[in-house]
């Protein structure tokens, strides 16, 4: 009976019984959505190593465990934004086609030959290239998968592959990579600059100091929060917000440039070290030594990954620093006059990237009059609002995700879904729409934590009604 339990174990799903606690004491020891660099790829290239994962010997061996440990439980892709929208992408089919592929080329491999010369390519073959730029690298699967696997280094190693080694590239999201290069931003088309928003606060009377080192803070702008028309309001408001508490700091202005963020998530991880180190340069230069940023994403970059790269700060996201404040009494909310019913949207890389969900929550719940519902998914299990992973710049097949997402946060019956990122906003915006087309009948509005705490604190004079943007009754 032992033996033919540990038969079973070798040769059924059973294995998991071992292989679980393996995989789990040698999980990666940093942030769930982490990305690690890829090294000097000069040397990589004169070496004659691939940039990327396609082939077996690109995988890590940790990454090849994972393929194996898989039990085919299927809770990844139950989880999965792309999968529940329609969309051609299951976590567990990755897992399980990389493990076919592994199984495959292992006779080949034992009889000297090369897998490529007999075998379709894993890349483009076992595993289609729309699965791979389907996923939104929100780590729902791995947040979910009970063995521990990690799916999103794997899927943007392929991705590295497909981009660098293949030229095989969605247009969208070759026509963003062209921007962050050519242009230091992935917008195209916008009117604005990245001072656009300080000269509208400075013609209204609001003096923004710009950074020269003296001051204890750097508040990061970014391209979404700078250069996108819905956004601008979001960065005024924590600007006034920030002015309001007295807290030292300045802003680059026109010397901000892209994190690089979107470019690693792409795939393109040349550019992402080019802007990476860039950027480390400049902040050396500036002596700076503590961040703020409204933006999860380059929150994510600067603390977990710019460090990498010689880039080591104090990075304090703007839900962090408000609650710290309010928290303080730097800043003390009014009642709002009507109140309002109000669902929070936890953004992938503040939540499950980072853990941060209470803060945001304990700005919300310190405005008098704002009664505060949940969604079903919510916190470590909320839902992708769709543009993780640089599909902000790609076109989607299926139902759109964030047309899921704002159906989600309409049915809670709340008249406002508040949101601590700046492209969860854009997605809303446009998720809102698809959902209730209806203008006149539109229930609910997409604001950020900083708009609701600075029509709160200040309600005479806000960036909302400054910029324009409508405020929905009983906000104002």
């Amino acid at each position: 009976m032992a033996f033919t339990l540990l038969g079973i174990m070798a040769m059924t799903k059973f294995r998991h019984i071992i292989f679980a606690p393996v995989n789990a004491f040698f999980k990666r020891p940093t942030e769930q959505l982490y990305l690690a660099p890829m090294g000097d790829m000069e040397e990589l290239i004169e070496s004659g190593a691939g940039l990327g994962a396609g082939h077996l010997q690109d995988f890590t061996w940790k990454q090849l465990f994972d393929a194996d440990t898989c039990v085919r439980c299927g809770r990844c892709t139950a989880v999965c934004p792309a999968w529940t929208a329609g969309q051609p992408l299951s976590p567990m089919m990755i897992i399980q086609d990389m493990k076919r592929y592994m199984n495959h080329s292992a006779p080949l491999l034992i009889a000297g030959k090369d897998p490529d010369e007999t075998l379709e390519p894993l890349v483009g073959g076992y595993i289609k290239d729309e699965s791979l730029w389907a996923c939104r690298t929100c780590g729902a699967c791995v947040q979910e998968c009970p063995v521990m696997i990690e799916h999103v280094p794997s899927i943007v190693d392929m991705r590295r592959y497909l981009v660098m080694e293949q030229a095989r590239i969605p247009e969208t999201a070759q026509a963003a990579l062209q921007n962050i290069e050519q242009r230091g931003h992935p917008w195209r088309g916008t009117q604005f600059t990245r001072e656009t928003w300080i000269e509208q606060l400075e013609e209204a009377g609001i003096n923004v100091p710009r950074f020269d080192g003296t001051q204890e803070y750097l508040y990061w702008v970014g391209c979404s929060g700078a250069l996108v028309e819905r956004n601008v309001p979001i960065t005024q408001s924590v600007v006034k917000l920030l002015i309001e508490a007295g807290v030292s700091f300045g802003v680059m202005g026109q010397a901000e440039t892209c994190n690089g963020d979107p470019a690693r998530r792409l795939g393109n991880e040349f550019l992402y070290a080019t802007m990476a180190e860039a950027n480390v340069e400049n902040f050396k230069e500036a002596e700076v030594k503590r961040v703020i940023t409204a933006c999860p994403h380059c929150f994510n970059t600067f603390k977990n990954e710019y460090p990498d790269f010689g880039g080591r700060y104090e990075v304090t996201h703007h839900a962090d620093f408000l609650q710290n404040l309010v928290a303080r009494g730097k800043l003390q909310p009014k009642k709002m006059e009507h109140g309002a019913t109000v669902t929070y949207h936890d953004s992938c890389y503040l939540g499950r990237g980072n853990g941060i969900y209470d803060s945001p929550r304990e700005v919300l719940e310190a405005i008098p009059g704002v009664k505060l519902v949940e969604m079903p998914r919510n916190r470590e299990r909320a839902m992708c609002c769709g543009a993780g992973g640089g599909n902000m710049w790609q076109e989607e097949s299926g139902t759109r995700v964030n047309h899921l997402r704002a159906a989600e946060a309409a049915n809670t019956g709340a008249s406002i879904v508040a949101t601590a990122c700046p492209f969860c906003i854009q997605m809303f915006e446009d998720g809102i729409p698809g959902v209730q087309p209806n203008e006149d009948a539109r229930s609910i509005r997409a604001f950020d934590i900083a708009e609701l705490l600075e029509v709160s604190v200040k309600p005479a004079s806000t960036a909302m009604a400054d910029a324009g943007v409508e405020i929905p009754p009983g906000v104002a």
